[in-house]
């Protein structure tokens, strides 16, 4: 079958505009919905086989410039962790303020809060205790 043929030389020619155009002029007279959806089928077979492909190149790429980055970290006698930040371990930095103090806990005093986010257990019991949110007010 002359489809078939042109098929396969698809995969075996170099993709460029010459050569896809001469492919479609070949196709144009004599194919059909059906061969149109065959043909279709076969670029979406083309298509995952060089996106599996694909991956598996720049996971093998990503595995090759993590060992040379190693490699280079040990001979400045340093590790990646110590170059890269991973997360939860930040280094010394500055500590995030939690706030000016505006509530504070009669009961004790080292209980407070800034009056921003989530209201704390303590504040909740107090006001459920018929307490005003102004009668604990620093």
């Amino acid at each position: 079958m002359k489809n078939e043929s042109v098929i396969r030389g698809l995969y075996d020619r170099e993709w460029n505009r010459e050569v896809l155009d001469e492919t479609l002029q070949d196709l144009e007279a004599e194919i059909t919905y059906d061969k149109c959806q065959a043909i279709l089928g076969s670029l979406d077979t083309l298509r995952s086989y060089f996106t599996k492909y694909a991956e598996s190149k720049r996971a093998e790429h990503l595995k090759e410039v993590r060992k040379e980055m190693e490699r280079r970290a040990r001979e400045a006698g340093v590790t990646l962790e110590e170059l890269f930040v991973t997360k939860g371990k930040r280094g010394k930095g500055k500590t995030r303020s939690k706030g000016e103090v505006a509530f504070r806990n009669p009961d004790d005093p080292s209980q407070t809060w800034s009056g921003k986010g989530k209201r704390p257990g303590w504040l909740k019991a107090k006001l459920g205790q018929g307490m005003d949110l102004e009668d604990l007010k620093v």
